[in-house]
């Protein structure tokens, strides 16, 4: 009703700036633009007062975008960082899954070994008790050893005694028969003698028969005497043999079990230590057991919290992905406003459309050109040119801040004739500035200006675009 009221009033005057303000108003504002009055004319105070507030207004929007834009800027940012982290924290959550699963199969091998311990220690101790009783059947098998050494030494003595007596009694059977055969010849000499007494030796006669028969009859019995005690000597003999053998053996079997009771002792003397050292292994295992699984219950909880952590920063990516699309829609909102920035960029493109050698030149005249152009204005990230038809006849031309990135493309051939910039560029046959968005090749946020381009003659040749850095703009 005020606008209606102030542009009847403004009509009548003959000037209609208010019809500006609410054209502007029904479309793109544009803060940049003054509309002017005569002091004298009623609605001047009005006027002057809406040039005054777009002009705060501008300065206003101006700031307001210029943070909204660094807090875009860092919205991609923090959701790199979020997916980055998300990533580290998922990585984490598996490692720790992996060493409480390397814990509790070092709890179980742990308990395997303390049990194993165990058991060695066990049969360690029994192998002790069977050590402890061998060493004790050794003492006593060389105590009966020492005792059948000791009646061994007695026998010999005591064959030794009866071969002695053996040889003694066969000196003394060589003594008697020496004896009978002395006797047989006294007796044969006594028979002789009779014969020649006659009758009064017949008597004599007969008792040197007799002692005759004695004689031989006693050196019979001492020949089978000295034959047997040959046979004795012979055995006496074998059985020394047999006795020093015997002998021979037990001394052997005393140094066996000699150094078999060293032995023993030797490795019973090795067994007390290991023995200690399996009882403080058996101890140290058992408590390393505890230790594991107490150590496992706070890796179970570490894995609860990286879990909890995992989906900590899920909810932190989901919230910077909102971040990023409320800053997106804040900056897409608030460029709606056409400020001094937008003015540089609209004035910058004028300037190039204007140029001979971009609206007519040839390729590689119009490429250069638009390079050193864009030297001027660093705020332009992307020049490019096509002909009527939308078809684009010349390369993207790109600030060299951008040289060298990846995914930049050459453009060269592209069809554009569905694009808004240049149907309505070419339609309207004036400047047009589309809405932000971000760059598919920098992700910045920018907008496209586009006007056509014509030859000396007045010909539309084509439409000349270039992508503008929102944020850039924002410091002019």
């Amino acid at each position: 009703m005020l606008l209606g009221f102030m542009k009847k009033r403004i009509t009548e005057a003959g000037s209609d700036p208010m019809s500006e303000i609410e054209i502007m108003l029904e479309s793109t504002w544009d803060l940049t633009m003054t509309h002017s009055v005569k002091n004298e004319v009623p609605e001047a105070r009005a006027v002057n007062a809406f040039n005054n507030f777009f002009k705060k207004l501008n300065r206003t929007i101006t700031s307001l975008l210029r943070n909204i834009v660094a807090l875009a800027a860092l919205a991609p940012e923090l959701t790199a960082f979020s997916k980055t982290f998300r990533q580290l924290a998922g990585e984490q959550e598996a490692k720790v899954a992996d060493i409480a699963e390397a814990g509790d199969r070092i709890s179980l091998g742990v308990e395997d070994i303390s049990t194993s311990t165990g058991e060695l220690n066990q049969n360690f101790t029994a192998m002790k008790v069977d050590l402890e009783t061998a060493m004790n059947q050794g003492k006593l098998s060389m105590a009966g050893f020492n005792e059948i050494k000791s009646q061994v030494s007695i026998l010999v003595d005591t064959i030794q005694v009866l071969r002695e007596n053996s040889a003694l009694i066969g000196s003394i059977s060589d003594t008697i028969n020496a004896i009978s055969d002395e006797t047989n010849i006294l007796s044969l000499n006594a028979r002789i003698e009779a014969a020649r007494g006659q009758s009064d030796g017949k008597g004599f006669k007969v008792i040197a028969e007799e002692v005759g028969l004695l004689a031989k009859q006693s050196k019979a019995a001492t020949n089978d005497i000295k034959a047997r005690l040959e046979l004795l000597g012979e055995k006496i003999a074998a059985t020394i043999t047999a006795v020093e053998t015997v002998e021979q053996h037990v001394a052997a079997c005393e140094r066996q079990i000699l150094d078999a009771n060293m032995s023993m002792e030797h490795v019973y003397s090795q067994f007390i230590p290991l023995s200690k050292s399996l009882d403080t292994i058996s101890c140290a295992t058992q408590q390393q057991a505890k230790n594991i699984k107490w150590i496992t219950f706070n890796i179970d909880e570490i894995k609860v919290s990286a879990r909890h952590q995992t989906a900590d920063v899920n909810t932190i990516l989901t919230i910077a992905n909102r971040v990023a699309s409320a800053c997106d829609g804040m900056v897409t909102d608030a460029g709606g406003f056409h400020i001094s920035g937008h003015a540089s960029a609209k004035a910058a493109a004028l300037e190039m459309a204007r140029n001979t050698d971009i609206a007519s030149g040839k390729r590689n005249i119009r490429e250069k050109t638009l390079m050193t152009f864009l030297d001027r204005f660093p705020f332009v990230e992307l020049a490019y040119i096509t002909d009527t038809e939308g078809r684009q006849v010349i390369s993207n031309i790109y600030a060299k801040t951008l040289a060298g990135r990846k995914g930049l493309t050459k453009g060269i051939g592209s069809d554009w004739s569905g694009k808004e910039w240049f149907t309505k560029a070419l339609s309207n046959n004036a400047p047009f500035i589309s809405k932000v968005y971000r760059s598919s090749a920098t992700r910045e946020f920018c907008f496209t200006v586009s006007l056509p381009l014509r030859h000396a003659s007045g010909n539309t040749v084509g439409v000349i675009g270039i992508d503008v850095n929102f944020r850039d703009i924002l410091e002019i």
